[in-house]
């Protein structure tokens, strides 16, 4: 009860702040915060996850502008059918109801998917589940932008953001992606933000590379910030 009275108290404190800073002229408003619980509080309030910057701590804004991660639910999962894809992109992902009938069948796995939203438009989406075999893990099984938004920087900042997420979420310590290849541009992108091959070759699917993003390298990343802050 104690949680839920502060909870309110500070919903209400909010208000008074945003109407004050809105009649001043302020546009949207940002914030970090340091722990899931607080990060919680304040998507109820309307922010969005805006990522983890380099010093580890959650980012979040009300800026619809940016490209932002979107749970699918009962309420906007029509919205991802007008999605167009290509024919080549169909040779590496599913369409967006084969995605969703996949994140079904793997509702045991807890799969989830994602609208990456810019603006007010749907420009993609994307899957995760876990893997709950060694090596145990998170598994990002499905991951498209739109045909109309490519290459214009989304898919690595949607990506990332994921990949935070993640990070915040941390109930294991990679993440894993199957990437055929000959999806060239897919494992560019996936060894800019920082997969690495693992060799390993799955005899069912041995046209493609197994990539793995670990945690640890953003705790070094954002261990190493702060010493260079400290000194």
């Amino acid at each position: 009860m104690i949680i839920v009275f502060f909870q309110s108290l500070g919903t209400k404190f909010f208000k008074i702040v945003k109407e004050i800073e809105i009649s001043k002229g302020a546009k949207y408003f940002e914030l970090n915060v340091s722990n899931r619980r607080n990060m919680n509080f304040w998507l109820r309030q309307g922010f969005y996850f805006n990522g983890v910057d380099d010093f580890g701590s959650v980012v979040l804004t009300t800026k619809k502008d940016d490209v932002l991660l979107i749970e699918v639910d009962k309420n906007n999962w029509t919205k991802l059918a007008a999605l167009r894809l290509s024919e080549e992109q169909l040779k590496y992902v599913a369409n967006p109801i084969g995605i969703l009938a996949r994140a079904y069948v793997y509702r045991n796995y807890n799969a989830r998917v994602f609208a990456i939203q810019k603006g007010e438009d749907i420009i993609g989406m994307l899957m995760v589940r876990d893997i709950d075999e060694e090596p145990i893990c998170y598994e990002l099984q499905q991951f498209l932008i739109d045909i109309r938004y490519q290459n214009q920087g989304y898919g690595y900042k949607a990506l990332k953001l994921i990949l935070d997420y993640l990070y915040i979420e941390r109930r294991y310590d990679n993440v894993e992606v199957c990437v055929k290849k000959e999806d060239v541009d897919a494992i560019h992108l996936y060894e800019k933000i920082g997969f690495k091959d693992t060799r390993y070759i799955d005899s069912n699917v041995d046209d493609a590379y197994n990539l793995v993003f670990s945690f640890e390298d953003l705790d070094d990343k954002a261990q190493a910030m702060k010493e260079t802050v400290i000194n």
